[in-house]
This record gives structure tokens, sequence and C-alpha cells, in this order.
């Protein structure tokens, strides 16, 4: 909760804080287990940059300590800075993503799965 900036909104209801901060509350209490597998779901949608920047070194560390994390996200060049593999789901279909940099810029409609783990 420190990392994010949100130790204080232990109290409060979700329904209280702003799109911003409701969501720096989940990512917290998903980086609160020590699970081996921890999934997250476009978990940098609606914060600002600097947060942004301390969910990815989070990650970063799960990784490193070899804890598996998977990752939804429209975001390309999210996937690129923070995945060791990437499955693409389109349309229904999930597949590797042999060709993810050609895709930059290109996310219509299409979701990334990031599956990333201490190499």
């Amino acid at each position: 909760m420190t990392l994010l900036g949100v130790e204080g909104y232990g109290t409060k209801r979700i329904l209280q804080l702003s799109g911003g901060n409701r969501k720096k509350v989940e990512v917290a209490k998903a980086f609160l287990t020590e699970s081996p597998v921890i999934l997250l779901d476009e978990p940098t949608n609606e914060l600002d940059l600097a947060s942004r920047n301390t969910v990815w070194q989070r990650i970063r560390a799960l990784s490193s300590r070899g804890s598996a994390v998977v990752m939804v996200s429209h975001d390309m060049n999210e996937i690129l800075a923070l995945a060791h593999r990437v499955l693409e789901l389109d349309e229904g279909v999930l597949r590797t993503d042999e060709r993810r940099a050609s895709h930059m810029g290109d996310a219509s409609g299409t979701a990334y799965l990031l599956i990333t783990f201490e190499k």
C-alpha cells in the first residue's frame, strides 16, 4: 500500500475512492500475497506514470524471486517491456505471438497475455 501511496485508504470504502486510487488499492492487494503465481488484469490501466513504473518494478521483482506473473493487457509497449513470453488472444483464439514486434501500436481488439518468470 505504501509503494503505491494508498496506505491511508485501508479503512475507506472502495467506492469512495477515485478510479486511479481504486486501481492502486486493487494492485496493492494482489502484491500482498507470497503466491508463486500472480494474476493481473490490466494492472496499470488508470494509473499515473509514477504508479505505473512502481507496478512495473514490482512485477519485475516478483518475477526475479521466481513467481510466475500472468498479466492481461492491451498495451503492447507494456507487454514488450515486461514479458519473457507473450500469448495473443484474438477473437477467442489463443496463440504464441511470434510476430509481437509487428503489433506495436496495433492492439485493436487484441488482448496480450504476459507470462513472466525468472529465466
